[in-house]
């Protein structure tokens, strides 16, 4: 989305799916503009859902910001993670729901990828058409993740063979 400095108002900025880090804003009495700074891009997802006591209202369950990729630079990284986003390999494309999921699911596993080293059979496999199976891995991929987190805090040998046989 395109801006115009020249633009005497700003009351709303929307950039879906990539966030820029260096963004400076001036405001005025009479006046706000933005300043593009950025040398790098990120691009943020989340898992939202209507709040349960008031449907005006939008709760946000899990979100997840990618790491900084520079703009204008090619990059083995980001050119992965566009690859793993682009429409024409999403497999459940059932309704726009089931399209984010799999987006959001997708780039959790890639953001932590280090847990698992066949992350990239997951990512590539076939469970992505069924959306009870593409939860399924996310849940399961997901408590691992929470898993390796808890057994490097752990402290005491007996925790760890505790955590370590969760694991396996």
């Amino acid at each position: 989305m395109p801006l115009s400095p020249c633009a005497s108002e700003w009351t709303r900025l929307s950039v879906p799916l990539k966030a820029l880090t260096s963004l400076h804003t001036q405001s005025s009495p009479d006046r706000a503009s933005v300043n593009w700074f950025s040398q790098h891009e990120l691009y943020s997802f989340a898992v939202k859902r209507l709040n349960q006591t008031d449907e005006n209202q939008i709760v946000v369950e899990n979100n997840i910001l990618t790491e900084n990729y520079p703009v204008g630079l090619p990059d083995s990284r980001r050119t992965r993670l566009l690859s793993y986003l682009d429409y024409t390999k999403i497999r459940n494309k059932t309704n726009k729901i089931n399209l984010y999921k799999e987006w959001y699911y997708r780039i959790y596993m890639i953001m932590n990828e280090s847990v698992y080293s066949k992350t990239e059979l997951i990512l590539d496999g076939n469970g992505w058409y069924d959306n009870e199976h593409m939860e399924l891995l996310y849940t399961y991929y997901k408590k691992l993740v929470d898993t390796r987190g808890m057994l490097k805090k752990a402290v005491t040998g007996a925790e760890k063979v505790t955590l370590n046989k969760e694991i396996k």
